[in-house]
């Protein structure tokens, strides 16, 4: 049985108590300057030659397949609890962190069931789904999306969630509740993790969520290998499609997460 205690550190998530406050707008007319963007330390286009550069590993053809995606992009496609699958990208350190991690990706959930907390499939509401896990909640972190909520039958949240109390403050602020974003439909997740300025959700680059006290050690993670699709063993399995992985070795700001193509 595998229930989130007390002692879980759980990020970015209504899974225990976010405060309401008026949400937070960018200006989107503001002047986008592309040249203040970063760098990723490490990008996956889930092509053969993208996959083979980054040393993936995965079992061939077994639980997932790759597909055309957003914009004619290629993309995985992952087939969750029926047909549960991973791939493994090996720890190097173009994966480690010092001050700040931002991850970026396009997102497509494609199926409204999945494992709950006690590892049973569900249907409906209570499922989680692991975007990328590093390489687990109880030993670094992880990227869900979760369905927590039975009132927002749609509702898609991306939460960075661990058990290292070294991932202090769970106090969140909700700044804006995820629009609704029907299965099937792509939507954009940006994460940002800062031991300076805390830790923060963008969905399709608008501030969802904010957590300016959790401020993450990545000592632990530092030494665990990616894992797309699932955590390291065989917990919450994604039912949905992934494309255009960025991780980037800083916090990326407001107007980075803007300028982003």
């Amino acid at each position: 049985m595998k229930i989130f205690p007390q002692s879980c550190v759980l990020l970015l998530s209504s899974f225990f108590i976010l405060f309401n406050s008026p949400a937070q707008t960018i200006d989107n007319n503001a002047v986008i300057n592309r040249d203040l963007l970063p760098v990723p330390s490490f990008s996956l286009d889930f092509t053969a030659d993208s996959l083979k550069k980054a040393g993936a590993r995965y079992p061939d053809g077994q639980g997932f397949s790759f597909i055309q995606g957003r914009n004619g992009r290629p993309a995985v496609q992952f087939f969750g609890t029926d047909q549960p699958s991973v791939i493994q990208i090996p720890n190097t350190p173009t994966l480690q962190f010092s001050d700040g991690a931002s991850v970026d990706m396009w997102v497509k959930i494609t199926a409204n069931h999945g494992m709950n907390g006690e590892g049973n499939k569900v249907q409906g509401s209570g499922w989680l789904m692991s975007l990328l896990a590093k390489s687990h909640d109880r030993n670094g972190f992880v990227l869900l999306s979760m369905r927590q909520d039975p009132d927002a039958p749609d509702n898609r949240q991306a939460n960075l969630v661990s058990y290292d109390q070294t991932w202090n403050g769970i106090a969140c602020e909700e700044l804006e509740r995820v629009p609704s974003i029907p299965v099937g439909e792509w939507y954009r997740v940006t994460a940002v993790a800062s031991n300076k300025t805390g830790t923060h959700i963008y969905i399709n680059k608008k501030l969802a969520v904010n957590c300016l006290n959790a401020r993450p050690n990545f000592k632990t993670s530092n030494s665990q290998d990616l894992y797309i699709g699932r955590f390291k063993d065989s917990w919450y399995p994604l039912h949905g499609a992934i494309q255009d992985l960025r991780i980037y070795q800083s916090a990326l700001t407001e107007q980075q997460i803007l300028a982003l193509p």
